[in-house]
């Protein structure tokens, strides 16, 4: 029975660590592919990361989204793509709008018509080749406003700053847990294991075993009574006065 007892803890323990691995795991899973997301695939692909500060590319790209746009062939972008273009070649300002139709100048150079999907008309001016920064490659809801907060020239330090932050959280989880539940489980077991091995030997010495522990609670064996001799005494009185000052005389015969 204290074998079962001691399998079953055993087995207790070694669930309850196998679960908190695998949670562990997943945390490392998760951060790791946070920091992919968000830093080391934009900075592998060449993609440039922006946030969307308005409202013109509701619903699906409200302001606070991170936004990674990849270069992009100017000749393989098609009515549909969403595009990050310049307001004027060359500055800084940018607009993430959809590809709605194409045109052409007088010299036949191909112009995109972009418009907000939250907007009801086109805008203004039409896009040009040298404006273009990339095509939308995917996007990150709320991101935006940790990249905001971070500030431009800062972004590019505090992202490799966060993916190491992340990696080393998700590695420091892991880690921590599998020591931790090791810990813990290693305790019954050791309790366990002296039982069992505490039983072993009583079966092995069963004289050792059957001795009767004395203690408080126990009473000793009784003894024997011896046999009980009784005695017989015949009083015999001699007749005549007795003499003052003396008792009477018994003789007693056994």
């Amino acid at each position: 029975m204290a074998q079962h007892a001691a399998s079953k803890t055993t087995n207790h323990g070694s669930t309850t660590s196998l679960l908190g691995s695998a949670l562990s795991l997943v945390a490392l899973v998760l951060a790791v592919f946070a920091a992919a997301v968000l830093i080391i695939v934009p900075m592998a692909t060449g993609s440039q990361t922006y946030s969307v500060l308005t409202n013109s590319m509701r619903p699906h790209l409200p302001p606070g989204t991170l936004l990674i746009s990849r270069p992009a062939a100017f000749g393989d972008l098609s009515v549909g793509d969403v595009i990050t273009y310049q307001l004027e070649s060359g500055q800084a300002d940018v607009i993430t709008h959809r590809i709605v139709s194409t045109s052409a100048d007088q010299q036949g150079n191909t112009l995109l018509i972009t418009q907000g999907d939250n907007n009801s008309l086109p805008d203004e001016e039409p896009v040009r080749e040298v404006q273009v920064r990339g095509k939308l490659f995917y996007a990150v809801p709320y991101a935006g406003f940790l990249a905001n907060w971070l500030g431009n020239q800062d972004r590019g330090l505090g992202a490799q700053i966060a993916a190491l932050a992340l990696i080393g959280y998700g590695g420091w989880n892991v880690v921590g847990g599998i020591l931790t539940r090791r810990r813990k489980s290693s305790k019954p077991a050791e309790a366990a294991g002296e039982q069992i091995l505490a039983e072993n030997e009583a079966m092995a010495n069963p004289d050792v075993a059957a001795e009767p522990a004395v203690s408080l609670g126990h009473s000793w064996p009784e003894l024997e009574t011896p046999p009980v001799v009784r005695s017989t005494r015949t009083v015999h009185s001699i007749d005549g006065p007795r003499p003052r000052g003396r008792s009477r005389h018994e003789r007693v015969s056994r």
